[in-house]
């Protein structure tokens, strides 16, 4: 199996990036499917269907698909809406760094069903999960901003280097240490 790499920064994709990678939701970037989406106004939250019974929580749960029988096999009709979930009976498996579309899709999943009380929760243990996701949040942040910094960082040393390649062609001596070392791109190996 041949890898794939992410076109933008050149990461390894999980198969499930190479699935939503040429999808309209991803806008042709699948990184877009990691990140959460901002939670809609509380107006239009107090509109969507919250099953209040046992019974139509229940209901919910039912007739999950077969993923190894066809949508057609399973009597699936042309244009009937479906409630794309997943279903993890084991964390163990996900690897962040790999698999940060399934992660936000498990998240979100656990959000929606929390804020629609599709599950009974306690007030506490809604409360931890609101400080989870403020804390996973900020430090997103935080190293997304360390990334940015790092990448401007990657390129001033660029820059140097070509500079140094540069003055050291036209026959100048070059002052400029980088990875704290001199750099001398000419100059081999003894052994």
């Amino acid at each position: 199996m041949t890898p794939t790499y992410d076109a933008h920064d050149g990461s390894p994709l999980s198969p499930t990036s190479a699935w939503f990678g040429d999808s309209a939701l991803s806008e042709g970037n699948p990184g877009i499917l990691a990140i959460s989406q901002p939670v809609t106004s509380p107006e239009s939250l107090a509109k969507m269907y919250k099953p209040q019974a046992l019974l139509d929580k229940a209901k919910i749960n039912q007739g999950w698909l077969d993923s190894s029988r066809s949508l057609m096999e399973q009597e699936v009709k042309e244009n009937e809406a479906l409630l794309l979930r997943f279903k993890y009976y084991s964390f163990f498996d996900l690897n962040p760094k790999y698999d940060a579309i399934r992660i936000n899709q498990l998240y979100e999943q656990s959000k929606w069903s929390i804020l629609l009380e599709e599950i009974e929760c306690t007030e506490e243990e809604m409360m931890m999960f609101a400080a989870l996701q403020y804390h996973i949040n900020k430090l997103s942040i935080m190293s997304s901003e360390n990334h940015l910094n790092n990448s401007d960082k990657d390129v001033d040393e660029v820059d140097a280097a070509l500079s140094d390649l540069e003055i050291t062609l036209e026959g100048g001596k070059t002052s400029t240490i980088l990875f704290g070392r001199e750099s001398s791109i000419t100059r081999m190996r003894e052994k």
